[in-house]
């Protein structure tokens, strides 16, 4: 898998070098039978394609034959403006597989910014730990009203904290790959293959400058497939599942007068499941928290605090499921093991987590919800002030918690 990696790498490297950093006359030209040679693969770029451009067809060539020297292909990346840069396929040859990346282009390139990129699709094939068989497709891409000017730093340095990207508009209409599994043989039932798959990705966000305001984000259907004979796809089946099968969905909004980043939603589901939702409030949001990718991000990140905070799981088959293997395992009905498991919760959580009133609600709404999985709800709200986050990983057991934090617990509302 670490070599099929390192032909993606080398794929993604070859698509930075074609969007790339002017000031005088601006140029037309097309480079052909273009190469770059890296210790474990070749890139073969038979046509590259830049429109009004300030760079020169020299400067051009060195975005590509320039690649182990990072200050300069930063240097031109920055300098770059381009009506139109197109690269109709560029091919892959590596120890681990080959790849061929289509229809690439790129327009109004200028200032670190572009207005659109899109990627037509790849295809590849690879082998891991020495067993072939890999396959890559990839799906179409289009980003929309990007900034690549902060991620120049990463580019100079190595140096991946420092990468910081801006995007607008994100449109992916996924993946497919497929692993060997390298214990497994070909013509074993039901093959040796594991299939990954995502369905798509949307992402629509608005932006101060370089400061995130809002945001949507949608992924669909990212499933993994294991070969029905092998150990994780017998498992699955056991539990339930031929397969799984996830999606996530997120939006936000910030306000940088307030300083408060309001999460409508992050919604992660799963087929014949079920969902886990997430809605809340959080105050005293920096700025440099909301910006990703620099160092400080993380820091500032835990510098906030939390107003408000709502969490609930919404079952759709999951719970069953796992009463049932467990149970199976157990030699106990479904019904047995709902009751003990209720009465054991009831009974224990006082014990372990202490006498708060708020600890005996909780225990009674897990306790209904196992009698009857339909839903939970779990609420959190700061007692006065918002809690910082920083703060509540401090914190050394649940009574120093429920004494900064209101918490409500109610089943199948």
């Amino acid at each position: 898998m670490a070599m099929f990696w390192n032909s993606t790498r080398i794929i993604a490297f070859g698509l930075a070098m074609s969007f790339s950093g002017g000031a005088f006359a601006l140029e037309t030209f097309t480079l052909e039978n273009l190469q770059i040679d890296g210790k474990d693969a070749k890139t073969i770029i038979p046509r590259a394609d830049f429109v009004d451009t300030n760079l020169s067809r020299d400067e051009a060539n060195k975005l590509f034959t320039a690649s182990q020297d990072r200050d300069a292909v930063a240097a031109l990346l920055e300098k770059l403006e381009a009506r139109r840069i197109a690269i109709p396929e560029i091919r892959i040859d590596a120890k681990a597989g080959k790849a061929t990346v289509r229809g690439i282009e790129a327009t109004d390139l200028k200032g670190g910014r572009f207005a659109k990129i899109q990627i037509a699709g790849v295809d590849g094939s690879f082998s891991t730990e020495g067993v072939s068989g890999g396959v890559l497709k990839v799906g179409a891409l289009l980003l929309e009203d990007g900034e690549y000017a902060k991620a120049l730093g990463a580019l100079r340095t190595g140096d991946a904290t420092k990468f910081m990207w801006r995007i607008g508009k994100i449109d992916f209409a996924g993946f497919e790959i497929s692993v060997p599994d390298k214990d497994m043989k070909a013509d074993a039932p039901g093959g040796n293959l594991y299939t990954i798959r995502l369905a798509s990705v949307t992402s629509r966000n608005t932006y101060q400058g370089d400061l995130p305001l809002k945001g949507v984000f949608d992924l669909k259907n990212l499933t993994i497939t294991p070969p029905a004979a092998s150990k994780m796809g017998q498992d699955l089946l056991a539990f339930g599942y031929p397969k799984l099968d996830v999606s996530l969905n997120a939006s936000g909004m910030y306000d940088p007068a307030k300083k408060t980043f309001a999460l409508d939603d992050f919604t992660l589901s799963g087929v014949d499941a079920g969902s886990l939702a997430f809605k809340g409030l959080f105050a005293s949001v920096e700025p440099e928290s909301m910006r990703g990718g620099g160092p400080s991000q993380m820091p500032a990140l835990m510098r906030s605090e939390v107003a408000n905070l709502t969490i609930r799981f919404a079952n759709s088959g999951l719970v069953e499921k796992a009463i049932a293997f467990y149970g199976k395992m157990q030699n106990r009905t479904p019904e047995q093991v709902k009751r003990e498991f209720a009465s054991m919760v009831t009974s224990m959580a006082p014990m372990m987590l202490g006498p708060d009133p708020a600890v005996q609600k909780i225990a009674n709404a897990v306790a209904d919800f196992v009698r009857d999985p339909k839903s939970i709800i779990v609420s959190l709200a700061a007692k006065g002030a918002p809690v910082k986050l920083e703060d509540l990983t401090k914190l050394r057991d649940p009574s120093e918690f429920l004494a900064k934090v209101n918490v409500d617990a109610a089943a199948n509302r």
